[in-house]
């Protein structure tokens, strides 16, 4: 009996001083919304390589609450010109985004950065969405009707209130 109360004592001394500690080691924690496919070509299902398809990426930076959203937009293979980027046409205005990466290793795919003002803008807007791809050559429009732009609309605030519901990943010592 003794001995039951003295690690029963110990515990809830030792239980009693539990520091957290942040993470110091998960840098970035990324979120990616569901492909969408503007064409048909092909191969029947949207998968997340197939050519003209793109997703939204969000990324939160662990370390200091950053919290930054991408497109990632896969280039057709047949596609040989060097690509200049994308652009969102919202409320009749075109805007640039800026290119972060051009990925040439197992799938032909270029991501931009979504700033925050048009993240909300594109949340906002009641007017369709069109997303333009340049290479030196030639652009590709792709104007999406209100269905399309509405669940275009949903892939990226699933991908923010995703992003938004993480919280700093802790440790319990």
């Amino acid at each position: 009996m003794h001995y039951l109360f003295l690690v029963l004592s110990l515990f809830f001394i030792h239980c009693s001083t539990l520091q957290v500690v942040p993470e110091p080691t998960l840098d970035l924690i990324t979120v990616k919304s569901k492909s969408y496919c503007p064409t048909w070509n092909w191969h029947p299902f949207c998968l997340e390589s197939k050519p003209n398809s793109f997703y939204f990426r969000g990324v939160y930076q662990n370390s200091n609450g950053e919290k930054k959203y991408f497109i990632d937009y896969y280039i057709d293979s047949f596609d040989t010109d060097l690509p200049v980027g994308l652009s969102i046409k919202i409320d009749g205005t075109y805007y640039i985004l800026k290119k972060t990466l051009t990925d040439y290793s197992e799938a032909l795919k270029l991501r931009s950065e979504i700033p925050d003002d048009l993240v909300k803008l594109i949340g906002s807007t009641k007017e369709n969405i069109s997303l333009s791809y340049s290479n030196r050559k030639s652009t590709i429009n792709f104007d999406f009707n209100s269905s399309e732009s509405d669940a275009i609309k949903n892939n990226l605030k699933s991908t923010i209130d995703t992003i938004n519901n993480i919280q700093k990943m802790k440790i319990i010592r």
